[in-house]
């Protein structure tokens, strides 16, 4: 029997591209240690199952990324200017009704 797997939409494409591009500049600009290196696969590991269309995933990418934008804007580091709209941008493909119905469309399907 044949299983046909639905397309994610443009917006968790989006989403994944720019915090994979975002993980490798990263990388590339401060190295690759320890620290970076377990990120790097954490986030691989999330980014698979947002992409799987898993709720958890979703969440947990919504909560880092909301923590992240808040601790910028209470600390305010001299290139606070520029993530800022980064983050605001991630936030909004996570947010927006496509990935949301992508990701409760597929939990439903699972469960």
């Amino acid at each position: 029997m044949r299983v046909l797997r639905r397309r994610p939409p443009l917006t968790v494409i989006a989403y994944v591209a720019l915090t994979a591009s975002i993980a490798v500049a990263t990388l590339v600009y401060w190295g690759r240690d320890t620290r970076s290196s377990i990120g790097a696969v954490l986030l691989a590991v999330v980014l698979l199952g947002l992409l799987r269309g898993l709720l958890f995933a979703w969440v947990f990418l919504i909560v880092v990324e909301a923590s992240f934008f808040l601790g910028v804007l209470t600390n305010r580091p001299a290139w606070w200017w520029w993530v800022v709209p980064v983050k605001l941008a991630l936030v909004a493909l996570l947010l927006s009704r496509p990935t949301w119905r992508y990701v409760r469309r597929r939990d439903a399907a699972i469960a």
